[in-house]
């Protein structure tokens, strides 16, 4: 059997109460996988493995698995483990079955021995390294760098597989991580699943009813630039023309952008935030916008990126290497004020039906085949 281990997908629905990037690529692949695969959870503390039995691969069937309770207090994480196993079924895994990590197993300071005893066992064992800017840019990882570097630093490198979504990627890794290990490149799916999907059918957002606006996404954070895409909008008084939406929670250090929006909202209404928004809420915006900006410089994918190409929108994204596979990106350098008008330059373009998007999809199907392969 496949499993795939969700441990820091349950850990991140209790803490952020979201799906959000690498936790998105973990459920996507796993729903796509349907039969083929199952979830599990791993007490790192007591090194022993639970199957998950879920009847649906969605945020409300994980979130029902965490104590209603602990979304209103702060509990340890020796009290998560053992709220969360109480309820799952223990298994061992065997040489027949397969492990694959594709989210932040990273985040625990005991996994990397349990993994490696796992491997130890001759069970095949699959780490996804989605980018390295916790190594190349620790100050925007204060918290959580160290705890990488100790993983991948005591991790077996002769007993596990590794792999990333793009050949830029594959580089960094094989030059900062493994020199002498050869990583696999898997691309990563453009299908968008609906996981957390709105109690109340809203999907008219901030009462656009059929007006088109421009989608800006992504968890606002320093390493990307929506406070310079708020003031842009202000200042070019592209405001007049066509409104912008933002989708986004508000991470670590986005004070930044709370004071442009504040500032902006001062004056006009046609700019707004949605945060947290519900999935099929997400999937009407992609439908209705003109084009998606994700304004991000620095990714090891760039995940809004591909969902923009699910729906056949152009997405105004970064330079940055990771990025430019994306067959649907229109590349700025978002610190440069002029590239900037690229962004206006691009909605006269849809406007007038000058862009036309037609895209070939890559969907999960096509990442597990190729996952599912790596391994074998």
């Amino acid at each position: 059997m496949n499993y795939y281990d969700l441990t820091d997908t349950l850990e991140f629905i209790y803490r952020v109460n979201a799906i959000t990037g690498i936790q998105r690529v973990v459920l996507s692949s796993l729903k796509s996988a349907g039969k083929d695969a199952q979830p599990i959870f791993i007490d790192f503390f007591e090194k022993k493995i639970y199957q998950l039995d879920l009847n649906e691969v969605d945020f409300i069937t994980l979130r029902n698995i965490i104590p209603e309770t602990f979304f209103t207090k702060q509990v340890s994480q020796l009290e998560f483990n053992n709220a969360i196993v109480s309820k799952l079924k223990r298994i061992d895994l065997s040489t027949n079955d397969k492990l694959f990590c594709l989210g932040g197993t990273w985040n625990h300071p005991q996994a990397a021995n349990f993994i490696n005893t796992i491997a130890q066992d001759n069970v095949p064992v699959l780490q996804f390294i989605h980018d390295l800017i916790p190594i190349s840019h620790q100050h925007l990882f204060p918290s959580s760098n160290q705890v990488f570097l100790d993983y991948f630093k005591n991790i077996d490198k002769n007993l596990i597989q590794f792999a990333t979504s793009t050949e830029h990627n594959k580089g960094e890794v094989e030059k900062n991580l493994f020199p002498n290990k050869t990583v696999e490149v898997l691309p990563l799916g453009d299908e968008f699943f609906p996981f957390r999907c709105a109690p109340e059918k809203n999907l008219d957002l901030a009462g656009l009813g059929n007006e088109h606006f421009v989608l800006m996404l992504g968890t606002i954070e320093p390493r990307k630039h929506h406070e310079k895409i708020v003031r842009f909008w202000i200042e070019s008084e592209l405001f007049k023309e066509v409104k912008l939406m933002i989708c986004g929670i508000q991470g670590w250090g986005s004070n930044e952008f709370a004071e442009t929006l504040k500032w902006a909202r001062e004056k006009t209404d046609r700019i707004f935030l949605i945060e947290n928004i519900y999935d099929d809420e997400l999937i009407n915006a992609y439908k209705h916008c003109y084009f998606a900006i994700y304004p991000s410089m620095l990714e090891g994918w760039g995940l809004p990126v591909s969902e923009a190409k699910s729906f056949n929108k152009y997405c105004i994204t970064g330079e940055g290497e990771s990025l430019k596979h994306h067959e649907n990106g229109i590349f700025i350098d978002f610190n440069k004020n002029e590239s900037l008008t690229r962004i206006k330059e691009v909605y006269s373009e849809m406007k007038s039906s000058r862009l036309n998007s037609q895209f070939l999809s890559f969907s999960w199907y096509d990442f597990n085949r190729k996952l599912f392969k790596s391994l074998n």
